[in-house]
């Protein structure tokens, strides 16, 4: 019998599962998990504000996972998390938003020269 393995995401998980998955913290790892037909009465709902979140980017929340998935794809998100893995600060999104504005008229592009 043959294993296939393949990396899977958990973004590429039908909305049923997503919707019954709840976040634990480290303290819960000692309690048991509830196994009941749904999710824990005390996580927030994936919908709740806040619930999903950047952990690059300062002050971010999404209403849903393909508002997150287009962040991730954002300049802004991939500045920030190189930044964090080098060990230097990460910016805030007006931050990044005034220094886009600079480099947009660094390269011309603001000015039709382009």
């Amino acid at each position: 019998m043959s294993t296939s393995s393949r990396t899977l995401s958990v973004y590429s998980l039908p909305p049923d599962i997503l919707s019954n998955l709840a976040v634990r913290t480290i303290a819960e790892l000692d309690q048991p998990i509830d196994d009941g037909a749904g999710p824990s009465k005390s996580a927030p709902p994936p919908t709740q504000s806040g619930a999903l979140s950047c952990q690059s980017c300062p002050n971010t929340s999404f209403e849903t996972v393909e508002e997150q998935r287009t962040h991730f794809k954002t300049d802004w998100h991939r500045y920030n998390a190189k930044a964090r893995i080098e060990g230097k600060k990460v910016v805030k999104g007006e931050e990044w938003d005034d220094m886009a504005d600079g480099m947009f008229l660094v390269r011309g592009e603001g000015l039709g020269l382009m």
